[in-house]
């Protein structure tokens, strides 16, 4: 179902599935709200036609499985905003890609509210043009037994510059809470650059809670590998590559899905 909404989402009891595209010009937030009980898979273009941030709200019971991609023209400064609450027993699994041609800060802060609330993170980031990207994801346990895990993967060529900051937070009385974040950086040519900064603040002693950041290069021993199969370093690099896209791509119909490839061709 395709749906070039207004400012509102409400989903009510539904297993329909939703591509939302471009909501009012004049919205400045898009929210997205399941009703208890209610399941849906949404997949949101975000590009820069519209200035639009994101809330949701998955109230009890309730499960989305939320894809993003997220694209812009070159010369552009964008500001983008991810608010998320999940109440008691809601599950939200998001898979996002993001390949910005402009300047970007995006800021991306989920509040796990009620007990067994989960989340399930996997997003990619692809930079290929001098611009300047900013990342900020927050996860906080606010409720006992939640859980939560965060994967970023950032894959940069040419002389774009990605940063990203990840923030995980487990408040006091979040007992058997478990909290989980990893980011791995890619350097495709020696002008980008990456930088990763995980922090965690723990206030609860029965849980769980890690963290983790690595940057570097292509592994040259796989790249050897394919290309004495016969594929050039350049075919080579995209192949190993699509390893960390293909979790979003495998989310996606068809028709989103010649969206998202579209969006790796900029690699």
């Amino acid at each position: 179902m395709i749906k070039n909404t207004d400012s509102n989402l409400y989903i009510k009891n539904s297993t329909d599935d939703y591509l939302v595209w471009n909501p009012q010009k004049d919205a400045k937030i898009l929210n997205i709200e399941l009703s208890e009980n209610a399941t849906s898979k949404i997949v949101y273009i975000m590009d820069s036609v519209c200035d639009t941030n994101l809330q949701i709200h998955l109230k009890k019971n309730s499960s989305l499985d939320l894809i993003i991609l997220g694209t812009s023209k070159e010369n552009l400064s964008l500001s983008k905003t991810i608010d998320t609450i999940i109440e008691e027993n809601a599950y939200l699994n998001s898979k996002k890609l993001y390949c910005f041609n402009s300047n970007v800060n995006l800021v991306s802060k989920t509040f796990l509210q009620g007990k067994k609330a989960s989340n399930d993170d996997y997003q990619v980031i692809l930079g290929c043009t001098k611009q300047i990207q900013k990342y900020m994801f927050e996860v906080t346990h606010n409720e006992k037994e939640t859980f939560s895990t965060l994967q970023n993967y950032a894959i940069c060529k040419n002389d774009s510059k990605i940063n990203i900051d990840t923030n995980g937070i487990i408040i006091n009385g979040s007992k058997e809470s478990n909290l989980n974040q990893k980011t791995k950086g890619i350097l495709l040519s020696k002008d980008s650059e990456i930088s990763a900064n995980p922090w965690l603040q723990i206030d609860e002693y029965d849980c769980l809670a890690s963290h983790g950041a690595g940057i570097g290069a292509i592994d040259e021993e796989d790249l050897f590998y394919l290309m004495s199969r016969g594929l050039s370093r350049i075919e080579s690099e995209k192949l190993l590559i699509s390893g960390f896209v293909n979790p979003v791509l495998e989310a996606l119909a068809d028709k989103e899905k010649e969206i998202a490839l579209n969006l790796i061709q900029l690699l």
